[in-house]
Order: C-alpha cells, then sequence, then structure tokens
C-alpha cells in the first residue's frame, strides 16, 4: 500500500514547490518533546504540575489519538505526518524508507539548525527515524539538550527530546510518592519489564493487587518525566527565547494496567493505549494566528497532525498524503493501526467519544505465542514449548508479510463500538447503522493516499 511512483514524484514535487513558496516571516524556534507511555489521564496539577501549567499558556491542549500503541509505529507518525501503514515501520526495529520526509528534513530545507535526543534502540540512523537531524544523541540527557537550548545561534532551530520512562520498567522514586493518593504501601523498588510482560497475556487477568502497585509506581516515573519537563522549559526561559517558540508535547502511546486485560502497551487498541495528551503553544508571533487552530480543544486528533502543524508554523507547507495541521477541520477522525499480534491485524477510528475497533485473522493464534515472548526475555517456559521461542514468534511473522493488511485471511473482520465516558470509561453499543456508517468511514480513511492494497512483501519490495 505504499505510494506509486508516479505519485511519490507528485509528492516530493509538490513539496519542495511549498517549500520554495514558504512565507518570509521569520521561522520560529521549534522544541518537540515526545514522550513513550504518557496516557491521558495521568496529566494533573499534582502529578505533573509543569506540564499542567503549560497546558494554561498552550494554543492547543487536549486529548489526541495516537496512530498505534507500539512505540515505533507511533513515534515515525510523529516523526513523518503519515499512519503506520504509509510509512511502514510497523514493528519495533523497523526501516523508514527514504522517500518519507521527516521533520528534521522538512524543517532543514526551511533553514533550521536540527538536534535530536533520544535513548531508544528504534531511533537511530540506520533506521531512518534520525534522518535529517544535523547532531543526534542517542541519549536524552537533560544536561545535554538544555545547553543545546542555551545556544544562541542565528538559525532558527529544532530540538526534539524524546523521553522514554518506561525502558527499565515501572521505579519507585520516593520523591515523588506524596503526589500520589491513595497508593499502597510497602511499594518495590522496581518493576522490571520481565514483571510487566507476565501480565501480558490475555489469559492471565491482572489482579487489583498488582495493578495498584504498577500504577503507583508507573505515576512515579510520569512526575520524573514532567520534572524533566519543567527542567527544559527552564532552560528556555532563562534563553529568553519561551515567548518566541513553538513548544509542542505529545505522547507516543499510553500504558494498559489491565483495561484492556493486558500490561504494557502493544496489545490492543484500547482507549488507556491510544488517549494521549497533546500541547502546543504557538511562538508569540503566531499569537493572532491561534484562532486558526479550528479544531476545539474538546476534540481528539490524531498526533500525526502534529507534523504539518509545526511545518506549517515554521513558514512551509505539509505535502500531500500527510495527516492535515490543526487548522483544518477533519471529519474524517482519527485512525490507530496494530499489526501482526498473535495472528491478528487491529485497526481503531475515533470519532468525537465514539470509537470502532476493526480486527482481521490471517493466522491461526498460536498457544504458545504469550509463553515465547517471555521465554526470549529470559524467563524459563514450563512446560516446554513446542519450538524454540524465537523460531515461534518469527514464523508468526511470516503469514503476517504474505496476507493482505486489510483482509486478513479472507474472514468477516470482528467488530466492536465503544463509547468513550466522561470518567475514563467506556461502554460497548450494538447498533448496526452505526456500524456501517463507521466501518465506511474508516475504509475510506485507511485508503486515503493508498491507491491499492500490498502485503508486507510486495510493500517492501517497492521500497
Amino acid at each position: 500500500m505504499i505510494l506509486r511512483r508516479r505519485n511519490l514524484a507528485l509528492l516530493l514535487a509538490t513539496f519542495v514547490c511549498a517549500l520554495g513558496c514558504a512565507t518570509k516571516t521569520a521561522p520560529p524556534p521549534v522544541l518537540l518533546i515526545s514522550v513513550n507511555g504518557l496516557r491521558a489521564d495521568a496529566l494533573g496539577p499534582r502529578l505533573t504540575p509543569n506540564l499542567h501549567a503549560l497546558t494554561a499558556s498552550a494554543s492547543w491542549s487536549g486529548r489526541a489519538i495516537s496512530t498505534s500503541s507500539d512505540n515505533a509505529p507511533a513515534l515515525a507518525s510523529v516523526l513523518t505526518g503519515l499512519r503506520p501503514w504509509q510509512h511502514q515501520v510497523l514493528l519495533d526495529g523497523g526501516v523508514l524508507a527514504r522517500r518519507y520526509i521527516t521533520i528534521a528534513q522538512a524543517l532543514g530545507t526551511l533553514g533550521y539548525h536540527t538536534a535530536g535526543f533520544a535513548h531508544q534502540r528504534n531511533l537511530r540512523r540506520a533506521n531512518g527515524l534520525a534522518r535529517g537531524f544535523d547532531a543526534f544523541d542517542g541519549d536524552s540527557n537533560i544536561e545535554r539538550i538544555c545547553r543545546e537550548i542555551a545556544r544562541t545561534d542565528a538559525a532558527p532551530t529544532l530540538i526534539w527530546a524524546h523521553l522514554d520512562p518506561l525502558r527499565e520498567g515501572y521505579r519507585r522514586l520516593d520523591r515523588f510518592l506524596p503526589r500520589l493518593e491513595g497508593a499502597p504501601r510497602d511499594l518495590p523498588e522496581q518493576v522490571t519489564p520481565i514483571d510487566i510482560e507476565r501480565w501480558f497475556d490475555l489469559a492471565k487477568p491482572m489482579p487489583a493487587g498488582v495493578r495498584a502497585q504498577f500504577w503507583a509506581l508507573y505515576q512515579t516515573d510520569i512526575a520524573l518525566v514532567d520534572e524533566q519537563v519543567g527542567d527544559l522549559l527552564k532552560a528556555l526561559r532563562d534563553s529568553g527565547r519561551f515567548d518566541d517558540t513553538l513548544i509542542a508535547v505529545v505522547s507516543t502511546h499510553g500504558e494498559d494496567f489491565g483495561e484492556h486485560g493486558q500490561s504494557s502497551h502493544g496489545g490492543s487498541l484500547g482507549r488507556a493505549l491510544i488517549e494521549v495528551p497533546l500541547i502546543l503553544k504557538l511562538p508569540r508571533a503566531k499569537n493572532r494566528e491561534t484562532s486558526a487552530l479550528v479544531i476545539p480543544a474538546t476534540e481528539r486528533v490524531s498526533i500525526a497532525r502534529l507534523f504539518a502543524t509545526i511545518l506549517k508554523a515554521a513558514g512551509g507547507e505539509p505535502p500531500p498524503g500527510v495527516a492535515p495541521h490543526l487548522g483544518i477541520r477533519d471529519p474524517a477522525g482519527a485512525i490507530s493501526e496494530l499489526y501482526a499480534k498473535n495472528g491478528v491485524n487491529s485497526s481503531s477510528l475515533v470519532v468525537g467519544d465514539l470509537q470502532l475497533e476493526r480486527s482481521v485473522r490471517f493466522a491461526e493464534a498460536d498457544p504458545d505465542y504469550y509463553r515465547a515472548r517471555l521465554a526470549v526475555i529470559g524467563v524459563d517456559a514450563s512446560p516446554a514449548l513446542s519450538k524454540p521461542a524465537q523460531l515461534i514468534l518469527t514464523q508468526a511473522l511470516k503469514p503476517f508479510r504474505q496476507r493482505l493488511p486489510w483482509r486478513g485471511n479472507g474472514d468477516s473482520p470482528t467488530l466492536r463500538i465503544q463509547r468513550w465516558l466522561v470518567d475514563g470509561g467506556i461502554e460497548t453499543i450494538q447498533d448496526p447503522l452505526l456500524e456501517r456508517r463507521l466501518l465506511a468511514q474508516i475504509e475510506r480513511g485507511y485508503f486515503a493516499f493508498v491507491p491499492e492494497e500490498l502485503t508486507a512483501r510486495e510493500s517492501l519490495r517497492r521500497r
């Protein structure tokens, strides 16, 4: 489903022309902060005072929809403005094809000096997600980022800081415990990734006591992120460029604590995993254009729309195919995608407070799938697996690469409509007419700028 070469040539030509026709006003500095695992319902004045204060001065802040609950696909969407099947970074370790333009490349063409900081294995020059940065540091060291913010270069700057508080699991950070309400006593010092993975299996519901411990430690990690964001914003204020800087804070996905039957992320497209915060502060020179952000803060928007919004504010014009900027009403809703999860591909459409979840099976589920995931990170499998763990996971991807992503094995998809409640809960809706309408809407959105459905293998050959 990659754009045909003829369409790609038109896309690139339009992009280059748009950059050449960009406005001549001084482009603003840009500070882009992305966070792994920050749920929308984790923000608040008590736990995250710095982020809460930023929302008060923001041009737009609200709840957004991630394009995936997996790290790499969602990050690629932030950096390219494309949905997962468009950019084809579908799994961890995926490579972004050179034909796709990153935000660093786009702003670099406008004369920006670009610097990126990201301590995560998916974010390296080799896989394309860090392409276009003049300087890239594989470490999100806050002091280094603050020094970069303090630089006084003549050229406008893009500084991207990617914060990943959960790469080592959930930690107990005692100085933040007073911010928590109702935290259980005798919290462990750490919950490791292996501890978290044990509850990823849908057949193993997370006990309430485990959830309470995980949630408390997770909150202290989020408080640390808020402290780091506060340090970055202070450095920006100290530089004297706070008012003139475009600041964007976005989360790539949420984190599941049993709400959808699993732990961690990347297991489903449930609300806790795809509803994330998005904060956008336009530069002072753009304040008069705040009204141009026609999307009300009560409306959920895709995180992919940040790419075009930043580029537009910098004086460029977004290329065709990317998600629209926040100055455009988009009734199409927000689409999320998740691929190759034990024989299932999933997609989701969120419109207002309604969500349609659609899943298709491309292969039979492997009964050893979840135990194989544990085995590859060092947990002994008992009883013994039918095959080596890595082989089980590798073989699970083979039929995925051979089947069409939307149609799967040809069986009818599984559909579910839910209404998202104000208190954070959900209710299932049975409405055949609404189901048909939302199904038609998600299909139109999925195939927009995708002229034909290809298998993953065929898409790879056309890269």
